[in-house]
């Protein structure tokens, strides 16, 4: 249980509203319900302190699963890296909407080619 979060007095309310209208417009609102969903069914935090928003228990587990035993292990392979992304589009079409899908994959091999072959650092010049 979530001890000494004050999420409902009246010094830290949050605007769901706001959150919600942010979400959809970032195109991460199911992800967001799901988050939601995780934290009052496995973390134990109270239902008063979410909106009742739509809820997906299947992705909700999925997800949940899918981050405490992945099923995929080969990650340094350039073919295990290709079938991984290829097996985990359900992930990415979570967070990003539709159009956003293929922009997302590519900030990620851009910053995966920077790391690569670039600056090793974010400290160093």
């Amino acid at each position: 249980m979530v001890r000494n979060a004050n999420l409902n007095t009246d010094t830290n309310q949050i605007d769901w509203e706001k959150v919600k209208a942010l979400a959809i417009e970032g195109g991460y609102f199911k992800f967001l319900c799901c988050l939601n969903g995780i934290c009052i069914d496995f973390i134990g935090v109270s239902t008063d302190c979410f909106p009742g928003w739509k809820r997906d228990k299947a992705m909700e587990e999925r997800l949940l699963n899918e981050v405490l035993s992945p099923k995929q292990t080969d990650a340094h392979s350039l073919f295990g890296k290709i079938r991984r992304f290829l097996n985990n589009r359900w992930k990415y079409q979570l967070v990003y909407s539709k159009e956003r899908h293929l922009i997302g994959f590519i900030l990620r091999a851009r910053s995966w080619l920077n790391w690569k072959w670039g600056k090793k650092s974010v400290w160093k010049n």
